[in-house]
């Protein structure tokens, strides 16, 4: 949890990179308490549940250490490194029917294939991917901001009239990941993944639509008067 006042201070949330970013300093705080309490058992560290104890013969009530992490030597402000390209990728398969008299489209299957290092969550992983597809749902098929271009303001006071999509416009999807370590990107081998989901959905829509049509269209979301123009 982060931005609350009651923990101590975290790195931000942004540029997909918490867990790759935040994980990775944890990561090392955990060798180095490791590599402490093993100096404590004059060798290598033994199990957890030996530590207590170990801890009372060393008349020690607690033991704390701190780890940290940073991109490479080379690495730019921003954290790019010259050596090595670190961004995830994802591949979208859409399948879309359409009524041959009034040419609707309606998704019917969506699956998704992502390569972001080492998936340290599946579940929640998953749930990001799934909840992306669904967000580029909404910007292949419904959403749209209308303007005004005579004097550039937005046709709509407020986001009543914004349809977004609702569990019958969401069919099947899938979400999966390449099994990988990316020891490249971050100590513990992963990734960002942060909007993953939603890139490639409407271009992914909107060939399955020229699939099925033949008719090419350049603008989301793909509405009835594009296609029967």
């Amino acid at each position: 949890v982060l931005g609350d006042t009651t923990l101590p201070e975290a790195a931000m949330t942004a540029g997909s990179s918490t867990t790759m970013a935040v994980g990775s300093a944890v990561q090392a705080a955990a060798d180095n308490l490791k590599r402490r309490v093993g100096e404590l058992a004059g060798g290598a560290a033994p199990p957890p549940d030996e530590w207590p104890e170990l801890l009372r013969r060393g008349g020690l009530d607690r033991i704390a250490a701190e780890g940290t992490w940073g991109p490479g030597p080379k690495a730019s402000p921003t954290g790019e490194d010259p050596d090595w390209a670190m961004y995830t990728f994802g591949a979208i398969f859409a399948e879309v029917v359409l009524d041959e008299e009034l040419p609707i489209p309606r998704l019917r299957r969506c699956l998704g294939v992502y390569s972001a290092g080492r998936i340290i969550n599946p579940r929640t992983a998953r749930s990001q991917m799934t909840g992306g597809m669904v967000w580029g749902i909404g910007q292949a098929l419904l959403e749209e901001s209308p303007m005004d271009h005579r004097l550039g303001r937005y046709l709509s006071k407020n986001l009543a009239g914004c349809l977004v999509p609702a569990n019958a416009d969401v069919p099947a999807l899938e979400a999966h990941f390449v099994d990988e370590y990316d020891d490249h990107a971050s100590a513990i081998g992963a990734r960002g993944i942060g909007e993953l989901g939603a890139v490639g959905v409407g271009a992914a829509v909107a060939n399955a639509v020229y699939h099925a049509t033949g008719v090419r269209l350049r603008a989301l979301p793909i509405r009835v008067e594009s296609l029967l123009t």
